[in-house]
């Protein structure tokens, strides 16, 4: 029997994939009373900035460290780790450290369900904190095939705010060269933010 050409068939191609630009902008309904807007959009931004990093510490920290085979039999999650230790050192990621354990918390943790975590944060109401000092959280493997629709979501973030800011430069300007140093300028600024 010849099989050439023949078209391959997958159930998982009548399913539609998730949206990952709402995942990445939008509040789950079950969060929206963990977070405000305002917190939500300077956290959209930061992770604009910093997520492809973070992601990538995430994959080191699945397949590195001690296996506790008590607790992960099957090995179905990374290092367990305090948040701020899920952070890559850095001069920027440094100076937004404590922005950076929000974003993991709220985003990686709460929204994305990437991180579990191994404890139970404590909520102090008059300070108006949780505290997570003493609560290890790690990857779940098995969603590790979001990482790269993640970084997608990332790349066109930072191309579509490229395109429009120089758009905008040209028309205030009317100067093509204006607008060319504005993307030259917005790439360093990217790029800079990485060091």
């Amino acid at each position: 029997m010849n099989y050439k050409d023949f078209n391959i068939v997958d159930e998982r191609n009548k399913k539609l994939s998730p949206n990952y630009f709402k995942s990445v902008f939008f509040r789950e309904d079950r969060i929206r009373s963990e977070i405000g807007r305002c917190k939500w959009m300077w956290l959209c931004l930061l992770e604009t900035l910093f997520g492809a990093e973070l992601l990538e510490n995430l994959v080191t920290t699945a397949s590195a460290g001690k296996h506790d085979p008590v607790k992960d039999p099957n090995m179905e999650f990374g290092l367990a780790q305090q948040l701020s230790m899920h952070i890559p050192s850095g001069i920027f990621t440094n100076l937004f450290h404590h922005q950076i354990i929000q974003l993991l918390y709220y985003k990686f943790h709460l929204q994305y369900l990437i991180l579990s975590r191994d404890g139970i944060p404590i909520p102090d109401p008059q300070k108006r904190e949780i505290d997570v000092k003493r609560v290890r959280f790690a990857l779940q493997k098995r969603l590790l095939y979001q990482f790269i629709a993640f970084r997608r979501v990332y790349i066109v973030t930072a191309i579509a705010a490229s395109l429009i800011l120089n758009i905008i430069a040209y028309y205030v300007t009317e100067s093509a060269y204006i607008a060319a140093y504005t993307a030259i300028g917005l790439e360093a600024l990217r790029r800079i933010f990485k060091i």
